[in-house]
């Protein structure tokens, strides 16, 4: 949404038209709807009318932007197998988590990047 406002800002000053009066403020009108100016609806919003391709290297760029890997390698004792239920082993279980945390107002997002996965 914000790169949608940065590229009608780029368009307007790469034309000359930032310096003229008008030029000036439809770049401090989109600037004032930017980031944390625009409503939670309008950035809920944004999910239901615009069409995500995720793509194998969409989804790669997203992980490695707002995603995180992390492993846990906890000890802990616990029974093993399924003979001796009562016989107490000391184990290790490698636990792999891939999080990718996002505002509830992208909750769209997570739902298409979760059916095309």
């Amino acid at each position: 949404m914000n790169f949608i406002s940065f590229a009608l800002m780029a368009g307007i000053i790469e034309s000359g038209a930032h310096l003229t009066k008008d030029g000036a403020e439809q770049l401090l009108d989109i600037y004032s709807k930017m980031n944390s100016k625009r409503s939670w609806i309008e950035k809920f919003n944004l999910m239901s009318t615009h069409i995500l391709n995720v793509t194998f290297e969409w989804l790669q760029g997203f992980i490695d932007g707002d995603g995180s890997f992390t492993t846990f390698f906890p000890t802990s004792w616990g029974s093993v197998g399924l003979s001796s239920p009562t016989r107490k082993t000391r184990h290790n279980v490698l636990q792999l988590f891939l999080e990718i945390k996002q505002n509830t107002h992208d909750v769209r997002l997570l739902l298409r990047v979760s059916l095309t996965s």
